[in-house]
């Protein structure tokens, strides 16, 4: 069994960074916009609505870029897609090697595809691939980082 996890370790300095540059930001952020709202250009309650949206938009950016991972798991009939989301592995899709029709590069595919789900990573070193399977009359794609072992045993058993 191959298995491949799209989380990179975390120094511990970057991770303090981070830290430090999302505080610092939300200090910036609210100094800005009650200097805003001090001067009647943006009213108290658009200054709230923002500073909440920014939040947001901070807690998004951290979780999708540092804690979401995807992990990849291909055995000699089936590859598995799991979630990691802070710790454990959540199965998502498992698509059986029988139904998979084409591997390879996303705008090389010539099948009509119905749906895509992406297992994707910002941080890995890896191309995206696309594996294309048919399943109930349907095609559907998933869009993912395979290292090169992963790549080549794709590869031997879509011949």
């Amino acid at each position: 069994m191959i298995r491949q996890s799209t989380r990179g370790p975390v120094k511990n300095s970057a991770a303090l960074m981070l830290v430090a540059v999302c505080v610092l930001g939300l200090i910036a952020a609210d100094k800005l916009l009650g200097f805003l709202a001090r001067r009647g250009l943006i009213g108290n309650t658009m200054g709230a609505v923002i500073i909440w949206a920014f939040v947001i938009a901070m807690f998004w950016f951290v979780l999708k870029r540092y804690c979401l991972a995807s992990v990849y798991e291909l055995d000699g009939v089936k590859l598995v897609f799991s979630r990691i989301y802070f710790r454990r592995p959540r199965p998502e899709e498992v698509v059986f090697l029988r139904e998979a029709v084409y591997f390879g590069d996303a705008d090389k595919c010539r099948h009509a595809v119905t749906s895509t789900r992406r297992f994707t990573s910002d941080r890995s070193g890896y191309a995206v691939q696309a594996l294309v399977y048919r399943r109930e009359n349907k095609y559907c794609r998933i869009l993912f980082n395979p290292n090169e072992e992963i790549c080549a045993r794709l590869r031997e058993k879509l011949k």
